[in-house]
């Protein structure tokens, strides 16, 4: 009688420490039957999902449910629930419900709760693995001398992180959220969350950064955040980082005026992207460089969109590629810190086409040898208008699909050597001595510079070619 008495006594502990009893489905969410509490799991896309575990008797209501359906293939074993889709394979504990993440292909950990989340005296808290040598960046956190936030404890911080594991979390729950992220002999960080009885968190898989970003943007829609006054240029890159979307306005404030002045249907290309890629502006270089591991090392520098990097300070670095100054057209190599005679100074990198405002006309600046292209948006038609360059031999082939009519001069950078300037019907376009004499269908070449210069008007709805012969 007395072991059987132990039998029992153990018997309702297990059953007591298993929490899931058993799920239902409902479309692309899956409601966990629990002990105590509520909890679910849902599904926004193949690379997406959101949990919820509520310490509270229910849940709030579920998001609209306006997804696609979400092929995901369940398996419930007695003691864990996995959900795989293309991309992820997602399983949850049914003792403490754990959750536990890894790539569907190749099955690649990426992320992994450490402890069971717990609540006492209205914190709650839990952790999550760091393996050595994953970054983490966002939080809306103040940084240093680096963007990584590994080592550091952030207090009532912005409750999105980025990993370069491939994942960024954003929590949804109301409260205060710390992070500590300085528990390197644990490999792990903790979350604690007060004044809340909800866990409440998206999971997007990238693996890259913009792709994270992009999954967000689906999953959560896009709000431009309030103009800020002037700010220092980090605090811009720890709220991108942080996923906020500040306006252009903002965003464009280290740049110098200018440049600035010139801007208009560059960073307006980036505005529309903004809402549709979930990118900001401002892409720090751990976001556009994430196989670099200096990238986070330079918190005084940021690619303004793909095309230009913005650096305030005098030691400059730049990542690989080539990259030309846009005040003194001098090209420079990448991987390497350079010392800047300008502060800010601006980069193009090579194989981009950077619009800038002229006088009269729309330059489009071209960076050989790789080819380029830039998508303008075209507001009052409501569309974009697109050109293109593609360098092949001794030729160099620029086209612009333009839906609005207007006076374009193509400058291309660091080329020499010129024979023929023609359209696509054989026209050729005729030199001129200077370039206040450029008008249609002409073309100067600056020697001092190097560059290339080609004027012409395209109509609404024209394709127009020009094609250059070295």
């Amino acid at each position: 009688m007395k072991w059987f008495a132990l039998f029992l006594v153990f018997a309702a502990s297990a059953q007591e420490r298993h929490i899931v009893a058993a799920y239902t489905r409902q479309g692309n969410r899956f409601v966990f039957q629990l002990s105590a509490g509520a909890a679910d799991f849902e599904w926004a896309s193949p690379s997406t999902f959101r949990f919820r575990r509520t310490f509270g008797p229910q849940l709030p209501p579920p998001s609209a449910g306006n997804a696609e359906a979400v092929e995901v293939t369940v398996d419930d074993s007695a003691t864990e629930i996995s959900f795989t889709t293309t991309y992820l394979k997602a399983t949850v504990r049914k003792d403490d419900l754990r959750v536990e993440v890894r790539k569907s292909a190749d099955n690649g950990l990426l992320m992994r709760d450490v402890t069971a989340a717990a609540r006492r005296d209205g914190l709650i808290s839990w952790e999550r693995l760091a393996e050595p040598g994953v970054h983490f960046y966002g939080l809306g956190a103040k940084t240093g001398e680096t963007l990584n936030l590994r080592g550091g404890r952030f207090e009532d911080v912005i409750p999105f992180l980025l990993s370069t594991a491939g994942y960024g979390e954003q929590h949804m729950a109301r409260g205060r959220y710390d992070f500590d992220l300085a528990r390197l002999r644990k490999a792990s960080y903790r979350i604690d969350l007060q004044n809340s009885d909800l866990i409440d968190y998206y999971f997007y898989f990238g693996p890259t950064p913009k792709e994270i970003f992009e999954e967000r943007v689906k999953a959560t829609g896009s709000k431009f955040a309030a103009q800020a006054n002037p700010v220092r240029f980090q605090w811009l890159l720890e709220q991108s980082l942080s996923g906020v979307m500040l306006p252009a306005e903002t965003m464009s404030q280290p740049i110098p005026v200018d440049l600035r002045k010139r801007l208009d249907a560059y960073l307006g290309a980036y505005v529309v992207e903004v809402h549709y890629r979930g990118c900001p502006i401002l892409h720090p270089l751990p976001v556009q460089f994430p196989r670099d591991p200096e990238s986070d090392k330079h918190p005084d520098e940021s690619m303004v969109g793909d095309e230009l990097l913005l650096a305030v300070g005098r030691n400059v670095y730049l990542p690989q590629g080539i990259w030309t100054n846009l005040k003194s057209n001098i090209e420079t190599r990448g991987r390497q810190t350079i010392q800047s005679t300008d502060s800010p100074s601006v980069f193009a990198r090579n194989g981009s086409i950077v619009p800038l405002a002229g006088s009269g006309t729309l330059e489009l600046h071209y960076f050989p040898k790789l080819g380029a292209e830039f998508f303008l948006y075209e507001e009052e038609a409501g569309d974009y208008t697109q050109v293109h360059a593609a360098p092949a031999a001794d030729t160099v082939r620029l086209e612009i699909e333009s839906k609005v009519a207007r006076d374009y001069t193509w400058v291309i950078h660091h080329v020499e050597g010129v024979k023929r300037v023609s359209t696509a019907e054989g026209v050729t376009l005729h030199p001129v001595e200077a370039a206040a004499e450029l008008k249609q269908k002409s073309w100067y070449y600056d020697a001092q510079h190097r560059n290339l210069h080609v004027r012409d008007q395209v109509s609404a709805g024209q394709d127009h070619i020009v094609k250059l012969s070295f």
